[in-house]
């Protein structure tokens, strides 16, 4: 997971190197926090992943990404799971910062280390009939035409 040379991330008070390099944080040594070093990476790293599905799916149609939808929580869910493993290789004690933000750290850690995403209802709704229709093999034409209308819909495509 460790890159080879130092980065320095933009806009960034964070400076990272592999090996326990010297960086800062706002101006104070962390060089001895492998936590905190750890913790940029990982968010480094799954920010770059994020960014790339984002970009592949903002190139995907719609009907493609509602299929898909259940594929994309588990993506989304996986990123945040990182982030939130990152967040807590934190060594909060050791930074200078208040009780009231180690405390919403400490929230937001417990807040999100269960989380799951899921399409919307609708989708599953319609994924599921969909799925129905397969085992059933329900070949009937007005199914077709109302799963087309409802996939349509959830889509955002008129159906007029």
């Amino acid at each position: 997971m460790g890159r080879k040379k130092p980065s320095t991330h933009e806009n960034d008070d964070v400076t990272t190197t592999q090996g326990g390099g010297g960086g800062k944080l706002n101006g104070k040594n962390i060089s001895d926090s492998e936590g905190l070093e750890n913790f940029v990476e990982i968010l480094y790293q799954e920010t770059k992943v994020a960014k790339r599905l984002i970009g592949d799916w903002r190139e995907r149609d719609r009907f493609y990404l509602f299929v898909n939808s259940n594929s994309i929580a588990k993506s989304v869910e996986d990123i945040t799971k990182e982030i939130n493993h990152a967040v807590s290789c934190i060594p909060l004690a050791s930074i200078d910062i208040s009780l009231g933000t180690r405390e919403d750290i400490d929230q937001l850690v417990n807040n999100t280390r269960n989380g799951k995403f899921k399409a919307s209802i609708a989708e599953e709704e319609i994924l599921g009939k969909i799925e129905s229709g397969i085992q059933e093999r329900n070949v009937d034409r007005s199914y077709a035409n109302n799963l087309l209308v409802s996939i349509a819909k959830a889509v955002g495509v008129p159906t007029d």
